[in-house]
């Protein structure tokens, strides 16, 4: 069967170029992005995004990205810097109390700190994330951030907003809507502290200037999607000059990892550990330097190798719990595609850009009509001079 067609079983594809980071792994497969290179914007903060041409870092000098820049200290991390376009610091410090640091890596867009009591995922990307799963050690355990030139601000459940006269953001503990009564937050004078009784995960990212039709307020849809614990896994995927460049992430027990089969089928493997009864959303990030989708008759979605149904809405989407469908929103530079998972063991899913004519394409057509024409019209010509000078003979005679 033809690699990269949408019913090639997965099971027996080559999962060694999947790119994803497998919990306890640490041969994942990396191919280095160029440096993000986006002009100077023309006020401060995040530049519109049509002038960004990546939004994928890499950690090449040790903690120093393309995006961010931070330390690390025996208890997480400090002066949390965003570097792109001008220089700001989100946090001056992030603290998980008794940590207790026993390894750290580079992975390229990722930079993973791990310790006795939870990890700290820093993120190479345009948002600048930042991701922390703490795992809570008797009755209390603490997780503290210091702000560095962005005002934090209460919100419900959990949600802190930062923002400065440029930048905002969001710092979320995931699933914050379902479980706050097990979660603790105070915040003042710059510092926000968390005291949490189980397992938590906390998100920080950046808002982008992304608008996407049928989402008004995007930042809050995914804000509100972390906070219910409805996101389980993101991915973005961008062009390289040899290649595709891919970003998972996922939340919770959520696990993913994907491939690009060829410039028209992304594959996705998800799982969880233990297994989740509560459907989940993948929200797929595809830059338009992938592929251009304008409808959803440009795409062929299946899941488990069974085509699935397009969903006109978000809200559509999560009525339908039980069943898996997707949604899709386009946007400036690339489109998202929200597929609802709906139980898990592990599943496949494959996004594939149906067939269309390329520029080759279309020249190499108009080049075979011309060849094709050309002789014909020769033919035509020659009968008619033909007929012209057969006409003048007859005259003379």
């Amino acid at each position: 069967m033809k690699e990269g067609s949408i019913d090639e079983d997965i099971s027996t594809a080559d999962l060694s170029n999947y790119q994803g980071i497998s919990k306890g792994s640490t041969n994942n497969q990396y191919v280095d992005p160029p440096d993000p290179d986006p002009p100077d914007p023309p006020g401060p903060g995040i530049p519109d995004p049509e002038n960004i041409t990546r939004r994928i870092g890499n950690f090449e000098d040790d903690k120093k990205g393309g995006f961010v820049s931070f330390d690390s200290v025996e208890e997480g991390i400090s002066n949390h810097t965003f570097i792109a376009w001008e220089d700001v610091t989100l946090f001056e410090s992030v603290t998980i109390d008794g940590l207790n640091v026993y390894e750290e890596r580079s992975n390229g867009y990722v930079y993973q700190i791990m310790g006795d009591r939870g990890e700290i995922h820093v993120y190479d990307d345009a948002s600048a994330r930042l991701k922390f799963d703490v795992r809570a050690v008797g009755p209390e355990q603490q997780i503290s951030f210091k702000a560095g030139e962005l005002t934090p601000e209460e919100k419900q459940n959990g949600i802190v907003g930062m923002s400065n006269d440029g930048f905002s953001g969001s710092l979320i503990p995931y699933g914050s809507s379902k479980n706050d009564e097990t979660l603790d937050l105070s915040v003042q004078d710059g510092f926000i502290n968390y005291t949490v009784e189980t397992k938590t995960s906390f998100i920080f990212r950046l808002d982008e200037r992304r608008n996407y039709r049928g989402i008004e307020d995007y930042s809050g849809f995914i804000n509100q999607g972390f906070s219910e614990g409805q996101i389980g896994a993101e991915l973005r995927v961008e062009a390289v000059e040899d290649g595709f460049y891919q970003m998972p992430l996922f939340y919770g027990d959520m696990n993913l990892q994907s491939k690009m089969m060829n410039e028209r089928t992304l594959r996705m493997m998800v799982s969880s550990s233990p297994l989740e009864t509560e459907n989940k959303l993948v929200v797929v990030d595809i830059s338009s330097t992938v592929m251009n989708v304008s409808s959803p008759e440009d795409l062929e979605m299946t899941f488990d190798n069974e085509s699935i149904e397009h969903v006109d809405s978000y809200s559509d989407l999560v009525e339908k719990s039980e069943e898996p469908g997707y949604t899709l929103l386009r946007g400036e530079e690339g489109i998202q595609v929200l597929v609802n998972v709906p139980h898990f063991s592990t599943h496949t899913i494959t996004l594939q850009r149906t067939e269309e004519v390329t520029q080759a394409e279309s020249e190499e057509s108009y080049f075979g009509r011309y060849v094709y024409y050309l002789p014909a019209a020769m033919i035509t010509a020659c009968i008619v001079a033909f007929g012209i000078l057969r006409q003048g003979i007859r005259k003379k005679e």
